[in-house]
């Protein structure tokens, strides 16, 4: 009898995410070249069918497709990295990450989660206790930076809601993030499927820009 197991694609990237501990300027020519090389790797080892190179997708809670696309080609999308041209874009967009939580709680709260790009998901929902949520932001701008989660409880009175907790998440990478919150309220990250790239978020964003108000916050209606 033989057992056939899903390829494990961790170590590639691993190997990736150690070729880029340089100079991030020099970084972003070297992790283009890696990303050719991931492709090829792809190419070689696995059928089409099996893997496509256009999409990794992910699920929404219905079981299908949400479409979120993070291929070789838009990761090598960004111009060049200079440290004399302040106005380069992003090597990797917001769009290119994906926030998923999950409650494990039977208590009815409200969560809301914001990108460095400004745009939020607004409030989502989880009245029950398995009740899963996902948010990917659909505007342009960068993704490296800080993503703000805020946790809203309900109150005694049964109508309003007082924000229990804010987290900052620093992410310089792309790929999906799996978070749950439990009973105290707490968020936790569960798992991911997150390849980092923290030479190209050394560069093209700053940290400092990210801890803005939520004033000028997008709205997006992209959660399910």
């Amino acid at each position: 009898m033989f057992i056939v197991s899903k390829p494990n694609l961790l170590p590639r990237f691993a190997g990736l995410s150690a070729m880029m501990k340089m100079d991030p300027c020099e970084a972003i020519a070297s992790s283009t070249a890696a990303l050719d090389y991931f492709a090829e790797e792809l190419d070689d080892d696995f059928d089409q069918d099996y893997i496509s190179p256009s999409t990794l997708s992910s699920r929404n809670s219905s079981g299908s497709s949400t479409g979120l696309k993070r291929t070789v080609s838009s990761l090598q999308g960004g111009e060049s990295c200079s440290h004399s041209s302040p106005n380069h874009k992003c090597i990797v967009e917001a769009k290119q990450i994906e926030i998923d939580i999950a409650s494990l709680t039977n208590d009815d709260f409200w969560l809301s989660v914001t990108s460095p790009n400004g745009e939020s998901s607004g409030k989502m929902r989880f009245e029950k206790y398995g009740k899963t949520q996902r948010f990917s932001p659909r505007a342009d701008g960068c993704g490296h930076g800080f993503w703000i989660i805020e946790i809203f409880v309900r109150n005694s009175d049964g109508k309003t809601f007082t924000k229990k907790s804010e987290s900052k998440e620093y992410l310089d990478g792309v790929g999906s993030l799996f978070y749950t919150v439990n009973d105290n309220s707490n968020i936790k990250l569960a798992g991911q499927e997150f390849l980092r790239l923290p030479s190209a978020c050394q560069t093209c964003s700053n940290r400092s820009s990210m801890e803005k108000t939520s004033s000028s916050l997008i709205r997006s209606a992209k959660f399910w």
